[in-house]
């Protein structure tokens, strides 16, 4: 089929096409039913194409953007857990990596522990690390041989990469008192209106951390967001703010859509008992907790109204049956998938990497004891021949 792989190179036509930079056969391919999916040594005709050396930038570029317009994942990757951003960042290719930018998340690690920017280091690409450093990607981030980016490129020596991180720290030590609720100020803002510290800056944290971007926090504290303006950021705030990826932006945009989504209930609220005890500490508190509940719905009218305004519509029906039909062809898959994993287990009914760690302490434990032993017996039996030649 037109999907089989070569015997010799393991790869389909698709994927050869791509990683040649040949358009044309990338088109006649793709109108023939070519899939965007398959996978042959473990690699997409997506991962083939941003792999590509091909001379022809613009080539390259028109190819990656046919695949994604057929539907090509650009989460896939390879057995070594390479993205195909990771791959693009090696091959060098801007204008792809600008694409991919967009769609995928530049933070994930490969099997090493590496992001893309370790990959356009390792692969000397100096525009590609300019690039990714003026998007704001982490630079402090670790593999997992605790190596940060900036030495990684001390290690290979590429001394003009080591000069486009900024000397020092870079990043803003945010006050310990920025991240707890503890003076009577922080649960009630602007109760003395002396108070350097943003409103309810403590629950961004929490926030932050539900959209996997508490990284992003020393950025809100160093323009002291509070906890209504973060509510309500748009994608041009946060643009403003130096948040300049937009697969980044639009994960935080897509957590503040579904907090504003999420049902209010009136028992998040607290009560004051009439039979319970009760004392002005607690009428404060309670008071508090209302008047934070008061902003949040503040922020969510706001939120909604904007949305509003923008002349946001619901989907259609049509829109909603297409994407349940794609949900149940991708129920179907992976229902497949575990039971061909099912069926490989059935040979060997332990995991190929199982580990035991009980089984393994009792081990030890084990063979600990019998050292001792075989330790003390050798011991007395050296002090007794001592002992006897002593005695002659």
């Amino acid at each position: 089929g037109i999907d089989s792989a070569f015997p010799r190179i393991d790869w389909t036509p698709l994927q050869i096409a791509t990683h040649a930079g040949s358009v044309a056969s990338v088109k006649f391919l793709l109108e023939r039913g070519a899939s965007v999916t398959a996978t042959y040594d473990a690699n997409t005709p997506l991962i083939t194409a941003c792999m590509s050396h091909c001379d022809d930038k613009d080539a390259v570029q028109e190819i990656v953007e046919l695949l994604l317009k057929h539907g090509a994942s650009v989460t896939a990757t390879d057995r070594f857990g390479i993205t195909p951003l990771m791959h693009a960042c090696e091959s060098g290719n801007l204008s792809v990596i600008e694409k991919l930018l967009q769609l995928s998340d530049p933070e994930v690690i490969d099997s090493n522990g590496r992001t893309a920017l370790f990959h356009a280091i390792e692969a000397n690409q100096k525009d590609v690390v300019a690039s990714l450093l003026a998007h704001g990607v982490c630079r402090n981030v670790v593999d997992f041989k605790k190596i940060t980016p900036k030495s990684f490129a001390e290690f290979y020596g590429y001394n003009e990469i080591v000069e486009l991180f900024p000397k020092g720290r870079g990043t803003f030590d945010i006050p310990t008192c920025y991240l707890t609720y503890s003076r009577i100020q922080d649960i009630v803002p602007d109760l003395s209106g002396d108070s350097e510290i943003p409103a309810y800056f403590p629950d961004l944290k929490t926030i932050l951390f539900g959209m996997d971007c508490d990284h992003l926090l020393p950025i809100f504290a160093h323009h002291k967001i509070g906890l209504e303006e973060f509510l309500l950021l748009t994608d041009t705030q946060l643009k403003e703010l130096g948040i300049q990826l937009p697969f980044v932006r639009k994960k935080i945009l897509r957590g503040l859509f579904l907090f504003h989504a999420r049902k209010w209930s009136k028992s998040s609220v607290p009560k004051i008992s009439k039979d319970g005890k009760i004392d002005m500490f607690d009428i404060f508190r309670i008071s508090a907790s209302h008047l934070k509940h008061i902003v949040l719905l503040k922020a969510t009218f706001t939120h909604i109204q904007s949305t509003i305004n923008l002349g946001f519509q619901l989907p259609t029906q049509k829109s909603i049956a297409s994407c349940r039909n794609a949900l149940h062809q991708l129920i179907g898959q992976v229902s497949s998938l575990q039971d061909r994993i099912t069926y490989i287990q059935s040979f060997n009914p332990k995991p190929i990497l199982n580990v035991d760690i009980e089984a393994l302490h009792r081990s030890r434990a084990h063979d600990g004891k019998k050292k001792t032993l075989l330790y003390a017996a050798v011991a007395m039996i050296t002090v007794i021949a001592i002992w006897r030649v002593g005695l002659h």
